[in-house]
Formats: structure tokens, sequence, C-alpha cells
């Protein structure tokens, strides 16, 4: 086994030798196209770190302190949780980060700096600038070549650093620029533009909600209010009560007077009786007593006369009684009418008056709780953002080292190039350079090496002569 264990490895060491041997002898071999990839590249690498322009670093800030901002918000008139439910710190820094990265944010700063300060080579491009297109276009999209905003949107967004503290509640924006002054004013404008987008997005306005519904309760309290008084202006109805006192007067005033004509007819009635009964009770013929003597002499007497005339007065009495009582109960079944009438009028001037009161009442706790709504959004807006600015930026001294690393990546880049040049002419050649690959390639073993020589010595030279 330890035999077999030694083969292996010399076998091991043999092919690595053998293709280190291949790579040095195809290095040696092709050294003209290795130098050349790696100058090529090396050159490029050095156009590039000369047209790009060192870029200074505006950098201020934030602090972004737990607020009830990320907190859940209730509604109108609902009930606030006693202790809502809150993101935690690296989700809120992650959320502000996005908001300070929005494409909408960028436009808006480059709007406001101006395209012509901030990216001069986009707004009117010169040779450079264009020579610089060329060389980077794998950084531009081809839709957006056209389009200078759009463009500067996409190098704004390569420009800009936002970086959130993983052990506090830190946020660094960082904004590069060929300017200092521009990258300070970017930074800054970028920073104003993030708080106010940040209070439009965090604004809880619900007012406006609150002003429509206020607006449609107090309508339909006007309409109720209107309901009413064209049901009264209908129904002739100035004062439920006071019409209703009156009807309730004039049928006890109907009342007393039927009464007192029942009475009346009652007492014709009793006395009409009472003057047939001494009408029949008073003798036809006159009897007259002269010295003892009957003396019987017919006629009429008078108290028959006025005992007739009486009894039809008395008749005449009860009959305008009689009548007294039939017009009193027509004027009570009228009376109890209207009565019963402005019952029912009043049922409906009492539900109509009810819903007025309704509607009246939800329109103003709607209105109250809109100036409450309107009051807290006010007291809001003029309160300050939650998020602070520690430092503003200020221009840079020093730019960063952009050449440098530029250099340093062609150099690497240089490299692997080369060697890839190396590997890719050594696997196109159709020839043999080691007698190693030529045993590996055709399975034969080579016998002799024969050198090439560029001349031929000098005694094979003398000899022939």
């Amino acid at each position: 086994m330890s035999l077999v264990s030694n083969e292996s490895a010399l076998t091991y060491c043999r092919s690595n030798s053998a293709t280190l041997r291949v790579a040095l002898n195809s290095l040696c071999k092709d050294w003209r196209v290795v130098a050349a990839s790696i100058v090529v590249t090396l050159v490029v690498a050095v156009a590039v770190a000369t047209l790009v322009k060192p870029k200074y670093a505006g950098e201020t800030h934030l602090l972004v302190p737990l607020s009830p901002d990320y907190a859940a918000r209730a509604a109108v008139g609902a009930e606030t949780a006693a202790s809502p439910a809150m993101l935690e710190k690296d989700a809120i820094l992650k959320s502000e980060v996005e908001i300070l990265t929005a494409p909408s944010l960028a436009r808006a700063t480059i709007e406001d700096v101006g395209l012509a300060k901030m990216y001069p080579g986009l707004a009117e491009p010169g040779l450079r600038a264009r020579l610089a297109q060329v060389v980077f276009q794998w950084t531009l999209e081809p839709a957006l070549a056209a389009n200078p905003l759009g463009a500067a949107t996409l190098a704004f967004a390569k420009d800009l650093t936002a970086t959130p503290d993983k052990t506090g509640n830190l946020i660094t924006v960082s904004f590069r620029n060929a300017d200092p002054a521009v990258a300070a004013l970017t930074a800054n404008t970028l920073v104003a533009n993030y708080l106010k987008k940040r209070a439009v997005l965090f604004a809880d306005v619900q007012s406006p909600v609150v002003a429509i519904e206020a607006q449609a309760l107090r309508q339909r309290a006007d309409e109720a209010a209107r309901a009413v008084a064209d049901f009264k202006a209908r129904n002739d109805i100035a004062d439920h009560a006071l019409q209703r006192d009156l009807l309730l007067r004039q049928r006890a005033d109907i009342m007393r007077d039927r009464q007192l004509g029942e009475l009346d007819a009652a007492q014709s009635t009793e006395r009409s009786d009472v003057l047939q009964h001494e009408l029949d009770d008073t003798p036809k013929d006159i009897v007259a007593y002269r010295g003892g003597q009957q003396l019987v002499r017919h006629g009429r007497p008078n108290v028959v006369d006025a005992l007739e005339i009486e009894r039809a007065r008395a008749r005449l009495g009860y009959e305008a009684a009689r009548v007294r009582v039939a017009t009193d109960d027509v004027q009570l079944a009228a009376t109890d009418r209207d009565i019963k009438s402005i019952e029912t009028k009043a049922f409906e001037l009492a539900r109509l008056e009810r819903e007025r009161t309704l509607a009246e009442d939800h329109y103003i706790a709607a209105a109250k709780t809109l100036d409450a709504r309107r009051f807290q959004e006010d007291v809001s807006s003029r309160a300050a953002a939650s998020v602070r600015v520690i430092d503003p930026a200020t221009p840079p001294v020093e730019a960063g080292n952009q050449r440098a690393v530029i250099i340093a990546a062609g150099i690497l880049l240089s490299l692997f190039i080369g060697a890839l040049a190396a590997v890719l002419s050594d696997v196109f050649r159709r020839s043999f350079i080691t007698p190693e690959k030529l045993e590996k390639t055709l399975g034969l073993p080579v016998l002799c090496v024969i050198p090439v020589l560029d001349r031929a010595p000098d005694g094979a030279g003398a000899a022939g002569s």
C-alpha cells in the first residue's frame, strides 16, 4: 500500500510540475500577447482615471428617535389604544432610508439645485463629457440617454449614500460631486426636501373627510328644519299647544251651553206639563154666585187663555232648547274632529321635530369633532419633525481618492487579462510546445526532442564550406 501511495504522490507531483511547466512555457512563448494585453488594460485604466474628476463628499447626519409616527393611528371618533404597537428600530431606519433615496426626492433636489450646477456635462455635454459617456455607457440606461433629467437621476442615485447606524438611531447622508460647494448644497437640499416629504407622508390629515361628513349632516339638519316649517305652514300651525288649549276651551264652552240647553228643555217640558195640567183642571164655563144662587154663564174664561199662552211659550222654549242642544252637538263633533286632527298633526310634528333635533345634535357633534381635528392637525403641522439634523453638510476640503482606486483596479484587471490571454493562447494554439502536452494529447511516448535553432553552429558552417 505504501508503494501505491508513493507512486500516486509521484504521479501527482509530475502532473503539477508538467502543468506548471506548460503554463510557464506558454507564458514565455506568448509574452508579447500577454504584455500587450496588460499594457492596453493599464492604458485604459489610466485614461479612465484621467477622465474621472475627483469628487468631494458632502456629509450630514440625521437623528431618528423613536416616535409615534410609525405607530397605529386611530380613525376620527375612535378611541386610541393605550399602548400602540410600533416598528422595530431597524425597520424604522430602513423606511427612512427608502424615503431618502426615493427617485422623486432625487428629481426634486436636482431641480432645486440645478442640473447645470450639479451635472454640467449632462446639461451641456462637451467633448470630455461625451467621451466619458462613451466610456461609461454601461452606467446609463439606453432609454435615458436622451433624457438629461433621467440620466441625472441615475447619476444622483450612484453619488448618494444613506447609511443607517447599526448600533444607534443615526443615518449618515453623503453626496459626492466634483464641486465641494455643490456637494454640501445638494446634501442639505436633499435633507430639506426629505423633511418636507416626510411631513406630507406622515401627516394624519382626516379633517377633509370629517368636513364632508359635517357638511352632509348640516344639509340633513337644514332639510329637517325645512320639513318642520313646511308642515306648520301647510297645516296652519303657529302654536300647537295654544291651538289645542283654545279648542279644549271651546269644547268646554259648548258642553256647558249644551248642558244649559238640555236644562232649559227639561224646564220647558216640565212647565208645559204643569200648564197642561192646570188647563185640564180649569173649567171651560164661567160659574158665578149671586145671592146664594149659582149662575152658570157660558163662555171662555180669561184664565184659560193665559194658561194656553204660557203653555205655548213653554213649548217654544223647549223647541229652542232642543235646537240649541242639536247645534251644540254639531259644534262638539266639529271640535272633536279638530282636536283629533290637531293631535294627529301634533304627533307628526313631534316626529319631525325629533328628526330635526337629532340631525342638529349630529351636526353639532361633527362640527365639534371637525374643530378639534383641525386644531390638532394645525398643532401637528407647526410642530417640529421627529427627525433631527445633527450637523448640516459643509463643503469638504479633501476629495475622495477615486483615481488611485481606479488605477489599482486597473492593475488587478490587467494581471487578470494577461493571465486570461496566456490561457486562451494556449487553448487555441494548433502546435505543441512541450513533450508532456504532446504525450497527453496523442497518448504516445515522445522518443526524442530536437530543439529549433535560430542559426547554424559555427563548426557546421565551416565543414560545409
